[in-house]
């Protein structure tokens, strides 16, 4: 659903939250106001594989909940840890795709609202990236990030990165390098429609990155 309004718009999507809640059984569960998830919790996961009849369950609601996570920032990396359990579900991974879903059932009246922050240049794409290291299983690091323009959140991610970085400092670099293409191809898009505008990164990179090689 797609509201406008003379100031913007908002996305809401209460029909796909209630599909999720009764996939997992949780229409009238007790909400959660946030949750977390602990580092390692699925990466060392050790518990017992799902029954058949779970199993499709698991599949159906994290197919739903990586729909959702297309509007939902919050939902991005816990959804995409989630994913990586559709072959073997476990009893561990589907807790947690439970206390997600308490989560949600707390949040069904979340929107993204697409509104022009006035004080922002329509100039400027601001893209924004960090890096978790060595955080998923094999040591693979996560990118993750957000495209703003206008003051609009136009995209975000959160991936694992394919190759094994050596260091934070890289990890970081390579979560940079794909904020850069997200930006570009925001970039492409605009200057189709007539728009100039230029990317503007900003990262923890250069908290990490020598400032002298010499």
């Amino acid at each position: 659903e797609i509201r406008l309004s003379l100031v913007g718009s908002e996305m809401c999507i209460r029909d796909s939250y209630k599909g999720l809640l009764e996939t997992l059984g949780l229409v009238q569960c007790r909400p959660l106001a946030s949750f977390a998830l602990p580092a390692g919790e699925l990466r060392d996961d050790s518990s017992a594989s799902l029954p058949d009849d779970r199993v499709l369950q698991y599949r159906s609601a994290v197919g739903q909940a990586l729909w959702l996570s297309n509007l939902r920032p919050d939902l991005a990396f816990v959804v995409k840890e989630l994913a990586k359990k559709l072959q073997t579900p476990t009893e561990n991974a589907f807790k947690l795709l439970k206390r997600v879903g308490r989560y949600i059932a707390g949040s069904t009246e979340a929107v993204l609202r697409l509104i022009v922050n006035p004080q922002r240049s329509l100039d400027v794409i601001e893209v924004w990236s960090d890096a978790s290291w060595a955080s998923e299983a094999g040591r693979k690091s996560t990118s993750g990030g957000a495209v703003f323009y206008g003051g609009m959140l136009l995209g975000f991610w959160s991936r694992t990165q394919k190759v094994i970085s050596q260091s934070s400092c890289e990890a970081e670099l390579l979560a940079v390098g794909l904020a850069a293409q997200e930006a570009r191809l925001l970039q492409s898009l605009l200057e189709e429609l007539g728009q100039q505008a230029v990317i503007e990164a900003v990262s923890y990179t250069h908290l990490t990155l020598p400032t002298n090689r010499e």
